[in-house]
């Protein structure tokens, strides 16, 4: 990648590329059982492996399509959709008293009520082990009083992790300075209706409605938005947005976006004539210069470009990579000016102030009641809304919002 030909704050953009953020949620302050109920309600994940079957089907491993939050909402209130009706779950809870295993039996193993009446159709079977059907049935019984992770009365409290960042001491000092001035300008103004916003440094067990983390998957890193126990050190969990689109996204888009432009556009290595075309290298696709001489534009991901010799470094390439880099890099300027930081801090410091800011946007969209999966679909539009790809040329920056 021609950096030096780049004027800053284009040379920024060879610092760092691209940069991750997974923000996650554990159970820390709840009754163990507790916390194993609530996945199970709201993921179908529980501590041992949970299998589910449809009317006339065969058993097969539940996925978080299939948990109960799915049909009867995010704290149990209940609903509807089409002639599927999901009753409000508190009050069978409590009219079932000291008999909840008995109806939790009857309604996931036989598709019955607690006094043997028929359910809908729609309500598949259940298959859970004796310890998860005791924690889903704890967490059953507490609601709607059951506590979310890091939200009390008054403040929301949103996790922060450096670990894996990179951030130098200096670097995470200045986070932390520029997160605490958020937080002040934030509460300064009433906070998020009612609760104050409060930023904590995490680095074991959470008890935060999320946590950002810089993370890895051994192959590629995305800045993601997830729930799951930090300590798993995994990536799965319900993805809860992302800060930049993936990789068939991007492609997608700068296909649309160059045929927009009049120019006809295919993938490199899915087309065999690229003559006069633009095209598209993927990620993990080996290009030489011969080949790229035929194709009018090629548009080529900033992880490999960077990587390239200057014989590669033709006029028609343009360099794109994830998310608005005129809005990061101007960003990091300005931390650079104002803390005298190394560019490298100031861009990662800026990214995690984008994580966060998504995450009180999502807060005020959802209102004073939050539960943690309602929350995840929240943020999940919102970050999907604002997902963006930058081309990059030799002195400018266009960017185009994720099609």
């Amino acid at each position: 990648m021609a950096c030096p030909r780049l004027t800053f704050p284009l040379r920024l953009l060879c610092v760092a590329l691209p940069l991750l953020f997974a923000a996650q949620a554990d159970a820390a302050g709840d009754d163990p059982a507790i916390a194993i109920g609530r996945d199970i309600y709201e993921r179908a994940l529980g501590h041992d492996p949970i299998a589910v079957r449809f009317a006339g089907g065969d058993w097969m491993p539940a996925a978080p399509g299939h948990a109960c939050r799915s049909c009867h909402g995010d704290s149990g209130e209940g609903g509807s959709e089409g002639t599927i009706v999901a009753p409000a779950l508190p009050p069978l809870a409590a009219k079932a008293g000291d008999r909840w295993s008995v109806w939790l039996d009857n309604a996931l193993r036989r598709h019955k009520g607690l006094n043997g009446q028929p359910l809908n159709a729609g309500m598949p079977e259940y298959q859970l082990s004796p310890s998860d059907k005791a924690s889903l049935g704890a967490y059953l019984r507490a609601l709607p009083q059951v506590d979310v992770p890091g939200v009390s009365a008054d403040t929301v409290t949103i996790g922060v992790t450096s670990r894996n960042a990179g951030l130098s001491p200096a670097g995470l000092r200045m986070l932390f300075a520029e997160l605490d001035k958020l937080a002040v300008s934030i509460n300064g103004q009433g906070g998020i209706f009612g609760r104050r916003i409060r930023f904590s440094e995490q680095s074991g067990a959470i008890d935060a409605l999320l946590n950002l983390v810089w993370s890895r998957d051994g192959t590629t890193s995305e800045p993601t938005l997830t729930i799951q126990p930090l300590e798993n050190n995994v990536t799965g969990g319900p993805i809860c947005g992302a800060l930049d689109p993936a990789q068939a996204d991007r492609t997608r888009t700068l296909i649309s976006w160059s045929e927009k432009q009049g120019m006809p556009a295919a993938i490199a290595g899915e087309s065999g004539e690229i003559a006069g075309k633009a095209i598209v290298i993927p990620h993990d696709y080996t290009i030489t210069s011969e080949q790229m001489s035929g194709a009018s534009v090629v548009y080529v991901p900033a992880e490999i470009a960077k990587r390239w010799p200057p014989a590669m470094q033709a006029g028609h390439v343009r360099i794109f990579a994830p998310g608005d880099l005129a809005k990061r890099t101007a960003l990091a300027a300005t931390l650079i000016d104002e803390n005298a930081a190394n560019p490298r801090d100031a861009l990662v410091a800026g990214i995690y102030l984008e994580g966060v800011t998504l995450i009180v946007d999502a807060l005020k969209d959802t209102g004073r009641r939050i539960r943690r999966m309602g929350f995840c679909d929240t943020l999940r539009n919102l970050s999907r809304a604002r997902q963006s790809i930058s081309i990059i040329t030799e002195n400018d920056v266009l960017v185009t919002p994720v099609e």
